[in-house]
C-alpha cells in the first residue's frame, strides 16, 4: 500500500512522512501489539531516503 503512495513523490516530501501518515493510509485502528508491524514500512522508507547520497564521487 505504501509503495503505491510513494511512487513519483519527491524525496523531500518522503522525508516528511510520519507515523500518522502511515496509520491514515492503513485506515484501521492498530493496537499497541501490532504498531511495530504497522510502522515497519515507515522505518524502511526513512532508512532509504535518509541513506541516499547525491554526492558526485
Amino acid at each position: 500500500m505504501m509503495m503505491d503512495e510513494i511512487i513519483g513523490r519527491p524525496l523531500e516530501e518522503l522525508k516528511q512522512w510520519s507515523k500518522d501518515d502511515v496509520l491514515d493510509l492503513l485506515g484501521i485502528d492498530i493496537g499497541p501489539v501490532r504498531m511495530k508491524c504497522a510502522l515497519l514500512p515507515l522505518k524502511v522508507l526513512k532508512a532509504g531516503v535518509w541513506g541516499l547520497h547525491t554526492d558526485d564521487e
